[in-house]
């Protein structure tokens, strides 16, 4: 059982999630974060619904440092939109100018993911 206080302080934490992410659009695929048939929520209430199952959203780091936390390299995206961004990063072979020369010097072993043939 939840405390009062709590389930208050959730709400309107969900509130705030709803009126920030309502006019927000995916840094990859540029559709909305949030459709537009799910957007139920009043503001002002306090009573912010949980987002819906198929709202998934992430914070994508533009030049790939994970540290650099500055508003400016941060992007909202779907979650399947950023793990596909990554993924094709990954297939060129690019993923390593997204880490940062601070990754790249710190082995001296080759970091390249290799895929073997089925036979």
């Amino acid at each position: 059982m939840m405390r009062s206080s709590t389930r208050a302080e959730l709400n309107k934490l969900r509130e705030i999630a709803w009126f920030v992410l309502r006019d927000q659009k995916c840094c990859f695929c540029h559709k909305p974060l949030l459709p537009k048939e799910k957007l139920k929520c009043q503001d002002g209430n306090g009573r912010g619904e949980p987002m819906p199952e198929i709202v998934r959203v992430t914070i994508h780091h533009r030049n790939g440092n994970h540290h650099d936390n500055r508003r400016t390299n941060k992007r909202l995206s779907h979650q399947p939109c950023h793990k596909r961004h990554h993924a094709k990063e990954i297939l060129r072979g690019d993923w390593r100018t997204q880490l940062g020369r601070r990754h790249q010097h710190n082995s001296r072993k080759s970091n390249v993911i290799r895929f073997r043939k089925a036979a």
